[in-house]
């Protein structure tokens, strides 16, 4: 039994309208917010890149197959803070990740491929707004990127010291 095709009412079109005002004044504190949160990272001046991986949380992702072979490749758009360009900015990167399959299934292990990095604001609605949520966690990555810097010259000035 074929569905019936329903008829549009110019009234639903309508109730479009200020759905469509709110949501793009919504967008645009979005935009704004994640604008404040990139200046406050760049006042800092902390220089490290730090990725939200995709195994723990990732923007997106989609499997472009390989038909028959042993290998499958996992497309994941990463949140995280870098360098792009002259400056640093909130980012997302599209990497393609090879998988194996062994005998369990596939098991993750490959190669990785950065495929594309563009700043979060000139990302979709959809994956800004998800950005969000993650935040937390990428700051809380910047802060043990940083540690582990501080460490490592610490660690240097020890071995310098115990050279002299």
């Amino acid at each position: 039994m074929a569905a019936e095709a329903r008829v549009i009412d110019m009234s639903d079109l309508k109730d479009l309208e200020p759905l469509s005002k709110r949501i793009n004044a919504a967008s645009d504190a979005l935009n704004a917010a994640l604008e404040s949160i990139q200046q406050k990272l760049n006042n800092f001046a902390l220089g490290v890149e730090v990725w939200l991986l995709y195994q723990h949380q990732e923007l997106g992702r989609e499997i472009l197959e390989h038909g028959d072979s042993e290998f499958r490749t996992l497309r994941a758009f990463e949140l995280g803070y870098g360098r792009l360009g002259d400056g640093w900015a909130l980012l997302v990167r599209t990497v393609d990740y090879a998988q194996r399959c062994g005998p369990e299934g596939w098991d993750g292990t490959g190669d990785e491929v950065e495929v594309h990095r563009k700043p979060l604001l000139r990302e979709s609605r959809q994956r800004r707004v998800r950005a969000v949520e993650l935040i937390p966690d990428l700051i809380d990555a910047l802060k043990g990127s940083a540690t582990s810097v501080i460490d490592a010259v610490e660690k240097a000035k020890h071995i310098a010291d115990s050279l002299k």
